[in-house]
């Protein structure tokens, strides 16, 4: 009888989540090494010029499995910006209740930024940006309404409304078109500079709203 195994053959509940979290990093870290090896060929030419087949070769998987975990380049160049609104969000939840929603979320990107973890990953992100900033517009827009969402969610919960609450989607809708407005003028300027130091910037233009 193997390790895992009780008496009648089948696993425990704990050993199913175990193997399912590990299943899990393990996906995580092939949809990583797919990215990289599309960020680094986007970051040599233009993205319309790079097909699928050669992304999967780069990455050493069949075309087939590349599109286990893509549905095309613009996903790609949307991976990065979603991950870090996810890590975003996280941190305005931490911000104590006491603040205004402009600190909290200004705090949440320094904080962001200070943990970043993917230095690398976020400079080969520019290049490929700015090569084939195109694709990264379009990868802005299909996020939009993911990231409008989740403010509107974050933003109901701070401010003690139900999520459905029209104050609630206003204040998403205005952080939300502020982050794609910033992250515009970004690529516009070459993704050089601080993206995290423009976003605080432009948060802050909502205090002044009155």
């Amino acid at each position: 009888m193997g390790p895992r195994e009780s008496h009648t053959g089948a696993m425990s509940l704990a050993d199913t989540v175990e193997m399912g979290g590990g299943w899990n990093v393990r996906r995580e870290r092939m949809g990583r090494r797919i990215e990289r090896s599309a960020l680094m060929l986007f970051a040599k030419e233009r993205a319309e010029d790079v097909t699928v087949e050669r992304m999967a070769n780069a990455a050493g998987i069949s075309v087939r499995t590349w599109f286990r975990y893509f549905a095309g380049r613009d996903d790609v160049f949307a991976a990065l910006p979603i991950r870090k609104l996810e890590l975003i969000t996280t941190f305005v939840r931490a911000r104590p209740s006491g603040e205004s929603l402009v600190e909290a979320f200004s705090e949440a990107v320094a904080t962001a930024q200070a943990t970043e973890t993917e230095l690398d990953m976020v400079l080969l992100w520019g290049i490929a940006v700015h090569r084939s900033p195109e694709n990264a517009h379009r990868a802005m827009a299909h996020s939009a309404l993911t990231m409008n969402g989740a403010f509107q969610a974050i933003i109901a919960e701070r401010l003690g409304i139900d999520e459905s609450d029209p104050k609630a989607g206003a204040l998403g809708a205005a952080f939300s078109g502020l982050v794609t407005y910033t992250f515009s003028r970004w690529v516009a300027e070459g993704g050089t500079g601080s993206l995290a130091d423009m976003l605080a910037g432009s948060f802050a233009v909502l205090s002044e709203l009155h």
